[in-house]
């Protein structure tokens, strides 16, 4: 009988019945399968387990003097978590802010037939057409066993707000997402407000702390408990 598997994230949490597998199903946790990424520096690459947690991806990349292009406000997210579901950050520049449009290399184990173990494993790169379906799959092909992201020289945000009223803010959005690297906005329909921010790519040698103050970072207890796993 056919079985169905789900894979979760080390942090996996749900407010819907999507990770559900029903009577006889089988849930796969990729806690234990985040080994130290491998960062190419001269490729500007870096390889990772599936369950490497974005900020790690982010922290191993900086050691090299590099920075992964986009990124999820909460970094604790996990690698094949965020490539499956389509995660993304802000802004229309370029390719976008989803994290998995910089998927350069993908190990995926599929279903197979008996005789072939009833699993197989495809690696996947930029010279393959599936990589394009396989990078954003929705878990439906299969589980993500190794993932190869593109990586970009270190550089900083620089960070202009400012709380515009709304009238005909539906007319300036997309040319207002396009006009900056990471632009965002956040809309307070019963204000009549929405606060515009301007986020541009700027060098890592600007002066400015570059301090992380994003909202929605993992909690303290999260941490702890991620340390007491290792």
């Amino acid at each position: 009988p056919k079985q169905k598997i789900n894979v979760i994230g080390p942090w996996a949490h749900s407010t819907t019945r999507v990770a559900c597998v029903g009577e006889g199903g089988l849930i796969i946790s990729t806690r234990d399968f985040a080994s130290t990424p491998l960062v190419n520096a001269a490729a500007k690459t870096i390889t990772i387990d599936p369950g490497v947690i974005l900020r790690d991806l982010l922290d191993e990349a900086a050691k090299k003097g590099l920075a992964f292009p986009t990124s999820t406000s909460w970094d604790g997210v996990s690698a094949a978590g965020s490539v499956s579901t389509g995660a993304h950050g802000s802004g229309l520049v370029g390719k976008g802010s989803a994290i998995n449009e910089y998927v350069v290399g993908l190990r995926i184990v599929v279903p197979a037939p008996a005789s072939q173990g009833y699993a197989k494993v495809i690696q996947l790169t930029e010279a393959d057409a599936d990589l394009k379906a396989a990078r954003f799959s929705l878990g439906t092909l299969g589980a993500i066993s190794q993932i190869t992201f593109a990586l970009q020289p270190m550089f900083k945000r620089s960070v202009s707000l400012s709380l515009e009223d709304d009238s005909g803010l539906e007319d300036q959005l997309v040319g207002f997402l396009r006009g900056s690297e990471f632009a965002n906005i956040y809309w307070y329909v019963s204000h009549g407000k929405a606060l515009m921010g301007k986020i541009d790519k700027v060098s890592a040698h600007v002066a400015g702390v570059g301090v992380n103050k994003a909202s929605y970072q993992p909690t303290t207890v999260l941490k702890t408990e991620k340390s007491a796993t290792k």
